[in-house]
């Protein structure tokens, strides 16, 4: 990749559009990038990174970064690159995403990010993405290594230079993609940590089973289950474990046996002793009965005496209760008049809500003429801005048939530049066409030329074979004939001569009518190009012929951008005049619904004053009401006769109890004597409950030490056999376990570089230690010229110590003492050097691991100011072999004496009024 040209507008510190022509610096191959600090020098290759790619090089720059603030805000801003790849031009533009003035109103819109990337045989990828991808697959290089190869910024490399192996790590997985490899050692760690973690759980499940078993062990048994804890787990001690449960479920087996038949004996006794209880208990609950009976018997006896007395009595009491349910009845037929007074009352209730609801539309009625007489307000103010819009509606539709009729005659010139191309194509067609029947004429001329001549030498040979002596000759009529010709061994015939000329003459006739085909299509071309000029001078003047391609693309692209604003423009436009036409019949429409309104609120004005007067009529009908009745209401009248109602209830309530204590308490006597009666016809036990009682409590705690020793005989064996299960289960997996665990865990330490007694080179660093010894190689055929021969890089090969990470430290051997020391003791112009050198050494082998990619355009940055006269001659040397093959070398540097030693220069300066600006001295 090779630019040709680039063009800033608003971009980074340039407000303005910035023009930067690198055909210029060819011939020259080194050129410098000077200027002060912050004007701009490095925004050069951000420019060309964002064309290519959407991003400028550095990450602490984001491409929403990237709009200059001096820029007006009507200037747009964008990158376009000009570029070279396999001799091929490209041509890409790019834009980000910015907030622009609107073209309509105030305030400003944000301009979406675009591109466009345009091939040498014409065909163009846009959309920023697309770009990208089609950028990345052209160049073969993402944005991350074009700026690695490209870009040379002296403090990244310095780091490298001065970094120990732990930091050159990190900065290489960085620039080499070594990442991967980091990723297999940490994926290996991780599941050595998990065959680890997996083998330890299974080793815990050992320790806890052991546990288990050591209840239910004897004492010697026990002190071997804690020898076996305190050891590590394996699969040996597993089977020895399981075969310890066996022996102890044999000895479970046989104690839950005993115990079942001690259980079952115990049972039979107990169940006995508990029926002879049983009879004992119901004997004594027999006599407790006829005791309770008896006392039963003598005190209901007084008692059902009494209430009988009472029963008499109440008997006596029915004149007063018959009297009392005529006055309730007397009571109750008097509420009936009540009754229309409670009508009355709710007939106004009624009356006095109807008029509260007539009231209540009223107040809305009269808000809905208010709010009708504002939305009129409202459209009266609209149809004056409507009317407005009215007026602007021709313009725009004036301004829109402008705007079609320039684009229309740009398509025609866009269509004579088509004609002219594809005449131009024809006429180079008719003109090859000719030059191949040309040269077929040309060789078939000579082929019959020779032919002709072997033709008549060949005839004087025929005659000499007719000469006899003394025979006059036929051409000089000598008789004598000293030198007869020789036949000549290749005749030819007249036929073949003929048939040679004939195809000549043939060949000539095609060249000539492709002579003429081609002069006509020569005219053609000539025709469509001087229509196009004729056609192009009526809107573009005296622009020249290359360039009216892009100018007709710009032109059609803003037309049609024009085209499309005027005709939003323009459909808003419409819809506003068609509002305004409509405004005559909503106001219309508003009158007559005030009218309406109106004449509703005068009728509800009317209604409210008659159901007023109807409220005060009924008022008075009800105090009327009230004064001829005895009590205040018909609720005083209803609690009277109510209060009557209870009293003749809780007589009632009374005679109903007394009947029925009367009748339960003859019942109760009745029962008791005939229960009394059977108890004392049976035969009962004679045996003490007590006795009975203690003997089958100690029966009974027989049988539950007898099932408790079977319960646990039966948890022991089944805990036993569970452990033997699981010890079972447990063997292989803990075997298996085991021999992953250690198989991974070697594999880990070696390639994380862990091993014990080993250097610590991890495969990511032995990865990176190849790399940099590539990168070494390339870097010291810069290095030792820039020094004279003097130092050399050299990665160390011995580490002092086993306990750090070693492989990647960097020594300098110093050729004119023959010494060797650590890369951080170089001063510091001898550190730049140095990291120049491992700079253009990476960037090399980059490009090589990349496919040998070759870029034919780099940038260095900054860092001569620390060189020695000597070595800046010499790095500038160095620098300048690299141009070799028409590559551009810039380097961005302020150094006085850099511009003293470079002759071509790009010079960018910082402008007074804000921003910068750059030209090219070459």
């Amino acid at each position: 990749m090779k630019p040709l040209s680039l063009t800033m507008s608003a971009f980074g510190p340039y407000a303005g559009e910035i023009h930067v022509d690198f055909s210029k610096l060819t011939d020259h191959g080194l050129y410098l990038i000077a200027g002060d600090t912050g004007a701009g020098k490095t925004t050069i290759f951000d420019a060309i990174s964002f064309a290519l790619y959407g991003k400028p090089s550095g990450e602490a720059r984001s491409a929403e970064m990237l709009r200059s603030k001096y820029a007006d805000p009507k200037t747009p801003t964008f990158v376009k690159l000009q570029f070279l790849h396999h001799n091929q031009p490209y041509y890409v533009e790019r834009n980000p995403a910015y907030l622009r003035p609107r073209q309509r109103g105030d305030g400003f819109t944000e301009q979406k990010a675009d591109a466009m990337l345009q091939y040498p045989n014409g065909h163009i990828v846009t959309k920023t993405d697309a770009v990208t991808k089609a950028i990345t697959d052209l160049l073969r290089l993402d944005r991350s290594r074009f700026c690695q190869i490209a870009m040379i910024a002296q403090g990244d490399f310095q780091r490298i230079l001065l970094a120990d192996t732990k930091t050159r790590i990190e900065i290489f997985r960085q620039l080499l993609h070594t990442d991967c490899y980091h990723l297999l050692q940490e994926q290996l760690r991780a599941h050595t940590a998990a065959q680890q973690e997996a083998f330890s759980s299974l080793g815990h499940q050992l320790t806890q089973l052991l546990l288990q078993i050591r209840p239910h062990a004897s004492p010697e048994q026990a002190a071997l289950l804690d020898t076996w804890s305190s050891q590590p787990p394996c699969a040996d001690l597993c089977q020895q474990a399981a075969e310890l449960t066996a022996s102890l479920c044999s000895q479970a087996e046989h104690t839950l046996s005993c115990a079942k038949q001690q259980r079952q004996e115990l049972s039979q006794a107990h169940t006995a002793l508990q029926k002879r209880l049983a009879l004992a208990q119901a004997a004594e609950k027999t006599r407790a009965r006829q005791a309770h009976l008896s006392q039963l018997i003598e005190q209901q006896t007084p008692r059902f005496h009494a209430l009988s007395a009472q029963w008499q009595q109440s008997e006596e009491q029915t004149p007063q209760r018959e009297q009392l349910l005529l006055t309730i009845q007397a009571k109750r037929e008097g509420l009936a008049a009540y009754s229309a007074l409670t009508e009355l009352s709710q007939q106004l209730s009624d009356t006095q809500r109807s008029a509260a609801e007539t009231n209540k539309r009223l107040l809305q009625k009269r808000d809905q003429l208010q709010l009708l007489q504002q939305k009129q307000d409202n459209l009266v103010k609209q149809q004056a801005v409507l009317q407005q819009a009215c007026v602007a509606l021709a313009d725009t539709r004036a301004q829109l048939e402008r705007t079609n009729h320039q684009f229309e005659q740009t398509n025609r010139v866009a269509s004579f530049y088509r004609n002219m191309h594809s005449r131009n194509k024809e006429q180079k067609a008719a003109q090859k066409d000719y030059c191949q029947a040309r040269q077929h004429f040309d060789q078939l001329r000579s082929t019959y030329e020779q032919s002709e001549r072997s033709f008549l030498d060949g005839q004087a040979g025929l005659l000499s074979q007719s000469l006899v002596p003394n025979t006059p000759c036929p051409v000089c009529g000598s008789l004598t004939h000293p030198a007869p010709a020789a036949p000549s061994a290749a005749l030819v015939e007249k036929a073949q001569l003929e048939a040679a000329r004939a195809a000549c003459e043939q060949a000539r006739t095609k060249a000539e009518q492709k002579s003429s085909i081609a002069a006509q299509q020569r005219v053609l071309y000539e025709e469509a190009r001087q229509n196009l000029l004729e056609q192009a001078a009526l809107l573009f003047h005296d622009t020249p012929a290359d360039q009216l391609k892009s100018l007709i693309a710009d032109q059609i692209h803003t037309l049609n951008q024009q085209r499309t604003d005027l005709q939003l423009q323009l459909q808003s436009l419409e819809l506003q005049a068609k509002q305004a036409q409509q405004l005559p019949q909503q106001l219309q429409a508003l009158s007559e619904q005030r009218t309406q309104t109106q004449a509703h609120i005068d009728k509800l004005t009317q209604t409210l004053a008659e159901q007023s007067s109807h409220v005060q009529r009924l008022e008075q009908q009800l105090a009327e009401q009230k004064s001829r009745l005895a009590c205040a209401s018909y609720e005083e009248a209803l609690a009277e006769v109510q209060q009557l109602e209870q009293q003749r209830t809780q007589l009632q309530q009374q005679r109903t109890q007394l009947q029925n204590e009367l009748t339960s308490c003859a019942a109760e006597l009745q029962n008791a004597k005939a229960e009394m009666k059977g108890l004392a016809s049976q035969t009962l036990s004679t045996d003490s409950v007590n006795s009975l009682q203690t003997q089958l409590s100690q029966l009974h705690q027989k049988l539950t030490s007898a099932e408790q020793l079977q319960q646990e005989s039966h948890t022991q064996l089944t805990s036993l056999h569970n452990i033997c299960t699981q010890l079972s289960q447990l063997h292989q997996p803990l075997s298996q376990a085991f021999e992953s665990w250690t198989a991974c865990k070697a594999l880990s330490e070696t390639a994380g570089g862990t091993l014990s007694g080993k250097e610590k080179i991890a495969l990511e660093t032995y990865v990176q230690m190849t790399y940099f010894d590539r990168i070494l190689i390339r870097a010291n055929t810069r290095f030792m010229t820039m020094t004279s021969g003097q130092y050399e890089l050299r990665r160390r090969t011995e580490t002092t110590s086993l306990r750090q990470n070693s492989g990647l430290e960097l020594d300098i051997i110093d050729h004119y003492n023959g010494t060797q020391r650590p890369a951080a003791s170089l001063s510091g112009g001898e550190a730049f050097v140095a990291s120049l050198s491992l700079a253009l050494g990476l960037s090399d082998e980059i490009s090589s691991a990349s496919g040998g990619i070759r870029l034919d355009a780099m940038f260095i940055d900054e860092g001569f100011g620390t060189l020695s006269d000597e070595i800046l001659n010499q790095a500038v040397r160095a620098l300048a072999n690299l141009t070799q093959g028409s590559r551009l070398v810039g380097i961005i540097s302020h150094v006085a004496e850099l511009k003293q030693r470079i002759e071509a220069q790009i010079i960018v300066s910082k402008q007074k009024s804000g921003g910068s600006t750059l030209h090219i001295q070459a």
